[in-house]
C-alpha cells in the first residue's frame, strides 16, 4: 500500500536534511516493503540536483516529488492532505512547519535538534537526524498505528495551547512580516 507524507520546507538547503528522508523512504520501500510518496515544497537551491540524483541512485525517484514554491492556499491544502509532516532538519532556530502542523492538528515528527524537542514537547515524536532506519520505523508507527496518531495530535493540541497562551504566534507573525518586508525591499 502506498502512503504519502508531506515535508514542508523553505528551500532545499543541505541542512534541511532531505537526504535523511530519501534514505528513510529507501529503507521503508526495500527493507520493510512499505511504499511512501514524499511531497516537498519550497525554493529549489543548487542542492536540489544532488537530491534528485540521490533519489535516482536509491531507485526511489518515482516516490520523491518536489513541487517548488506553492501559493498559500495550495500549501494549506497540502498540509490538510498530509498523513504526516516530517521535519528532519540538522539545525534550526525554530520551525514554522512544525508549529503550523501542530496548530492545524496534522501529525508531525521532528529531529531532536535545538528548540524542536521543546516545541513538540514529547520525546516520542522526535528522532536523531542521522538515523534513517529509526526515522523509518517512527514513520511506519505514525502511519499505521491509530493510537500513535491520536497521541501525536493530542500532544500537538496541548502544545499549541501553550504557543497561543504565551503570545508565541504574535511574535512569529511579527518576525515573518518583517522578513517578508525585507525581502520585498531587496527585490525592489
Amino acid at each position: 500500500m502506498k502512503k504519502s507524507i508531506s515535508f514542508i520546507l523553505a528551500a532545499t538547503w543541505e541542512h534541511k536534511n532531505h537526504v535523511l528522508l530519501l534514505k528513510a523512504i529507501n529503507y521503508l520501500n526495500f527493507s520493510q516493503n512499505f511504499r511512501i510518496k514524499l511531497f516537498c515544497t519550497g525554493h529549489q537551491t543548487q542542492h536540489n540536483v544532488f537530491l534528485e540524483n540521490t533519489a535516482k541512485e536509491l531507485e526511489i525517484d518515482d516516490l520523491y516529488v518536489h513541487l517548488g514554491v506553492v501559493e498559500e492556499l495550495e500549501l494549506f491544502s497540502l498540509y490538510q492532505s498530509a498523513q504526516l509532516v516530517v521535519v528532519p532538519t540538522l539545525y534550526e532556530a525554530g520551525s514554522f512547519p512544525l508549529m503550523e502542523s501542530m496548530l492545524m492538528g496534522i501529525p508531525v515528527i521532528c529531529s531532536n535538534v535545538t528548540s524542536l524537542p521543546e516545541t513538540i514537547g514529547n520525546s516520542h515524536f522526535v528522532f536523531d537526524p542521522h538515523d534513517h532506519e529509526k526515522l523509518g520505523q517512527l514513520i511506519i508507527e505514525m502511519l499505521t498505528h491509530p493510537e500513535a496518531r491520536k497521541n501525536n495530535i493530542e500532544n500537538s493540541m496541548k502544545m499549541s495551547n501553550r504557543l497561543l497562551s504565551n503570545n508565541s504566534l504574535d511574535i512569529i507573525d511579527s518576525i515573518y512580516s518583517e522578513l517578508s518586508e525585507s525581502v520585498k525591499l531587496q527585490q525592489d
